[in-house]
């Protein structure tokens, strides 16, 4: 059985560096003065080629999960994602997220999954890579996964569950 814990971005095991904001929310509309629903009322971001965070942990998988903010408006971010000595994993490759709400904010995203890893200490490193529009990119907390005994907790936007009935 594995245990599954969240870790938020504000935890001070998270090394940040470079220019990244903290925020409580996103900002949807300015006009209507809506923000999106962010873990634990914080989010991280930055638009700056070349910052960074690292985070170190022990287990077998992580997913980062963040906010993409109005993609048809202000265009998608660019982020590289390397995990111990694998090969890296590029966010949005193609210069274009598909979104299903582009002229919406959203919140809860999984931006990156890890593959199985052997159970251990794993070090994840994110960088911000140029965006065409200079968009932000937004980590709001990561999903670890150990192996052990115990409850497992999940979020329900976990792309995992599935939901029937009424």
């Amino acid at each position: 059985m594995s245990q599954v814990f969240v870790v938020d971005d504000s935890d001070p095991g998270i090394v940040y560096h470079g220019n990244w904001t903290k925020l409580a929310a996103v900002t949807t509309l300015a006009i209507s003065g809506g923000t999106t629903n962010e873990y634990n009322s914080t989010v991280h971001g930055s638009h700056t080629a070349g910052d960074t965070l690292t985070y170190s942990f022990t287990g077998t998988s992580l997913g980062v999960w963040g906010t993409l903010d109005r993609t048809a408006m202000l265009g998608s971010p660019n982020a590289t994602f390397t995990m111990d000595n694998l090969p890296p994993f590029t966010f949005n490759q193609t210069g274009h997220v598909k979104s299903d709400l582009p002229n919406n904010s959203m919140s809860h995203l999984l931006l990156y999954q890890s593959p199985r890893l052997a159970d251990g200490e794993h070090t994840l490193t994110v960088t911000v890579a140029p965006s065409a529009t200079q968009a932000m990119f937004y980590v709001d907390f990561f999903m670890i996964e150990k192996e052990g005994p115990g409850n497992v907790i999940v979020d329900d936007f976990d792309m995992r569950l599935s939901f029937e009935g009424d």
